[in-house]
């Protein structure tokens, strides 16, 4: 398990703290039956002491529980009425990703379309935790192609990690670079992963990025990275080694299709010699 990770540390559901099962029973109970009026009345009821973001004892969070009503009228509606009353859909992302539902992972992502917001989203800090991701780059670092794919249909990117900017949200400059440190790190592992290097390529077949020269020019960034942030200097180095490793299982697999591969139309051709050989296993 990577230290750096909050999420996947358990770090958002604090010991301490309640779950909302517990902590708003008729709001938790509205939400579980789709009754909306009773949904509107909860919200309105001292709507500054409610806290939307915590998990319930199964470890979902509210705007999860929504999206699993199956009238899709009026799951819609219980989503929108939470996210209106502060519930966090950047939190819902990162958790339902953690835990693989494709299904949530496609309705939520509706509801991105509908709110002003950048694609990649920066780091998120919810009860005093932080991050240190973005959905598309835990789904990445999950290997999950088709959560993957779904975030880049929506217009999702992973940031050039090079040109991240420092958080304003920590007042204190040692906190601070080391929360954009291993953001970065992240950002990086995320940007290695061989189902994120596919899908991104398979989206634009014609002139999307090369995954060969893409892997070579990562390998290189990872070791120049790796003078520059000595705090995980073995973990960029350990990052540069795997993609190497990965770069050769790639041109090893084009090889073995050999030329008769190379005679079939140019999108076509492309997309078989990608896939040649197992290397998303």
């Amino acid at each position: 398990m990577e230290l750096t990770d909050a999420l996947q540390a358990n770090k958002f559901k604090d010991s301490d703290c309640p779950s909302i099962d517990q902590s708003q029973p008729n709001l938790y109970d509205a939400v579980k039956n789709g009754d909306l009026e009773k949904i509107k009345s909860e919200l309105s009821l001292s709507r500054a002491n409610k806290d939307l973001d915590l998990l319930d004892s199964s470890g979902k969070t509210i705007i999860q529980i929504a999206a699993d009503l199956n009238d899709a009228s009026d799951r819609d509606d219980a989503i929108t009425l939470l996210l209106s009353g502060g519930a966090s859909l950047q939190l819902a992302l990162l958790n339902t990703v953690h835990q693989g539902d494709v299904r949530v992972v496609e309705v939520l992502l509706q509801f991105c379309d509908q709110q002003p917001q950048t694609p990649s989203p920066k780091m998120l800090s919810v009860r005093g935790h932080t991050s240190f991701t973005t959905p598309l780059s835990l789904a990445a670092r999950l290997q999950n192609f088709q959560i993957v794919k779904l975030f880049l249909e929506h217009g999702f990117t992973i940031e050039d990690p090079k040109t991240m900017r420092m958080s304003t949200e920590f007042t204190d400059v040692s906190s601070e670079k080391l929360h954009s440190t291993v953001h970065r790190l992240n950002e990086y592992r995320a940007l290695a992963s061989p189902v994120f290097i596919a899908a991104s390529f398979l989206q634009n077949v014609r002139s999307g990025p090369d995954p060969v020269l893409r892997a070579c020019a990562l390998s290189r960034e990872f070791r120049d990275i790796s003078e520059q942030e000595y705090e995980f200097r073995k973990e960029y180095l350990r990052l540069c080694n795997d993609y190497e490793e990965f770069t050769v299982s790639l041109l090893k697999g084009m090889l073995h299709k050999g030329r008769d591969q190379m005679r079939y139309g140019s999108e076509e051709r492309r997309k078989n010699v990608f896939f040649a050989g197992d290397r998303f296993s």
